[in-house]
């Protein structure tokens, strides 16, 4: 898991960068030194990433 202030809970793809990034704001969610949650959810075309019970990103293809 990222540390905060690098767009943990986001999508990045090796090689091609950053398809979403989570805004700024939902860095505090991230508990720096505390075992995290991160939930990555995969339905037909859609893709959501949760950390900590906090929807980061979504992405419809």
């Amino acid at each position: 898991m990222g540390a905060s202030g690098h767009n943990t809970g986001g999508i990045h793809v090796y090689y091609r960068g950053w398809l979403i990034k989570p805004d700024s704001i939902k860095d505090k969610v991230h508990k720096m030194g505390e075992w995290n949650h991160l939930k990555i959810i995969v339905k037909d075309n859609k893709i959501i990433v949760r950390l900590n019970n906090t929807k980061m990103v979504s992405l419809i293809n």
